[in-house]
């Protein structure tokens, strides 16, 4: 069976409008329907991505038939001022962030850490990764020659590795690509201490951030 679907490691995908065509929904329109006339030569039976929360293509191809479901993402639209950002979190993720973290050191990680890392950290919820090491090899790889990739974790004074994550960036946001956690400590403040890490790499970027995924625990960093 032959269909397109949204690659693993993807969050998002195209069309990418440039920003001239911004408004134009007429030529926005015409270039939706170039698309479809390019999937259904395929004669696929299946066509599956994610927009972006704001792409116009979404509503062009609706028009043409194509069935959409909601997704919903958590984002921080404005991470410079690093003081109101944390003031904006929940007195339960403030009060877990000043939990030694005194003691805990963000360091970055290679590609190989990290996936020994997250591969246990599944394990623990005897579940499996949706992704295979050659994959997140691969993405890792070509992100780097772009310079838009960061990999780090959280470890504790004894060196033992607690939390990490993957982001990378575009022109416009950092994305929490993937983030994980030793489940054995789930509230020793290493979480909170990473997803601060992933704030400040957007605050030097000057960029927003965007967690990728919808988890109502989101809301308690002063998400929306």
């Amino acid at each position: 069976m032959r269909y397109i679907n949204q690659p693993v490691l993807c969050p998002y995908g195209g069309i990418w409008f440039a920003s001239e065509l911004e408004g134009n929904t007429e030529r926005i329109d015409e270039m939706c329907r170039q698309l479809d006339s390019q999937i259904q030569a395929l004669k696929g039976r299946a066509y599956g991505q994610h927009f972006l929360p704001d792409s116009p293509a979404a509503k062009s191809l609706e028009q043409l038939g194509y069935k959409f479901s909601n997704r919903r993402t958590y984002i921080l639209e404005d991470v410079q001022d690093l003081d109101k950002v944390i003031a904006g979190f929940s007195r339960n993720k403030r009060n877990k962030l000043q939990k030694n973290t005194v003691t805990y050191s963000v360091v970055n990680l290679d590609v190989e850490e990290f996936f020994q890392f997250h591969h246990l950290t599944v394990l623990q919820k005897k579940q499996k990764l949706q992704y295979n090491r050659e994959t997140l090899l691969v993405m890792a790889e070509k992100a780097a020659e772009k310079g838009c990739i960061r990999i780090f974790g959280v470890k504790s004074a004894d060196h033992e590795l607690l939390a990490a994550a993957i982001v990378v960036w575009d022109d416009r946001f950092v994305y929490q690509l993937i983030n994980t956690f030793d489940h054995d400590y789930p509230d020793c403040g290493a979480r909170e201490l990473l997803t601060l890490e992933a704030i400040k790499q957007a605050r030097e970027l000057g960029l927003k951030l965007d967690f990728t995924y919808h988890r109502d625990y989101l809301k308690h960093y002063g998400a929306k």
